[in-house]
């Protein structure tokens, strides 16, 4: 982000990063209770917490670096935000990744 030149880049990169930044990411279904969606939630966030987790992930050699359920959800509304002509000029930059 620190090399972008102006904000058209910074959404591109930040599109790019989306994927990176959620991890595997688990959805529920969009009738789901909110109470529940609260509940799964925190029930999540502590387990990404738990000592025990962190240290089998260490022996594992496993990075364990979650985010938040709602900032999950702010980042896939902005990426859903995005301008369609930014999310164009994304795709066309990102066909040349790689090559």
């Amino acid at each position: 982000m620190d090399e972008a030149t102006s904000p058209e880049e910074r959404q591109i990169l930040a599109l790019w990063a989306a994927p990176n930044k959620m991890g595997r990411p688990f959805f529920m279904p969009p009738d789901m209770a909110p109470d529940r969606v609260v509940l799964l939630r925190r029930a999540f966030d502590a387990a990404m917490q738990d000592p025990e987790l962190l240290a089998e992930a260490a022996r594992m050699q496993l990075a364990v670096a979650a985010i938040t359920g709602e900032q999950v959800q702010a980042l896939i509304r902005q990426v859903y935000a995005t301008p369609k002509d930014v999310v164009a000029k994304a795709a066309v930059a990102g066909a040349g990744k790689g090559r």
